[in-house]
């Protein structure tokens, strides 16, 4: 039987012996199985600190922001109630340039290294809370 394209994507990414034996290792020693296993090898960070934020949005359809701690490593983002929230990483985007945050939802990013970034965000209601929860 054929192998189907997505078992063939796959064993194209797997890492071969080269022609001395030696295979792809992370830093610990551990062989890599795959081009996804590199890149989290190579992108794995340690998270020690969380703080929370919790940014009230007073007003409908106005751009509210909190800046993030220098070495932010991870970042959580919901919204305490039930409204969607347009967030942008640069000023005055957050009603051309965003990402629509549905009701209900959570936004997380992992394996940052980020320095000097602000999440910016909006609501077309009033009277919600913006829960953050960010990683040094």
């Amino acid at each position: 039987m054929p192998l189907s394209k997505s078992t063939i994507d796959n064993e194209k990414r797997k890492f071969k012996e080269d022609p001395s034996g030696e295979v792809a290792v992370n830093i610990c020693g551990e062989q890599l199985v795959d081009i996804t296993d590199a890149i989290n090898a190579t992108t794995n960070v340690t998270k020690t600190t969380p703080t929370v934020y919790n940014v009230a949005i007073t007003a409908a359809n106005t751009e509210f922001s909190q800046a993030l701690s220098a070495n932010t490593k991870g970042l959580t983002l919901r919204t305490r109630g039930k409204a969607d929230l347009q967030i942008a990483f640069t000023s005055g985007q957050t009603n051309t340039n965003y990402m629509t945050l549905k009701r209900g939802a959570v936004f997380s990013e992992e394996g940052m290294n980020a320095t000097g970034l602000t999440v910016y965000f909006e609501s077309s209601q009033s009277s919600i809370t913006v829960e953050i929860i960010e990683w040094t």
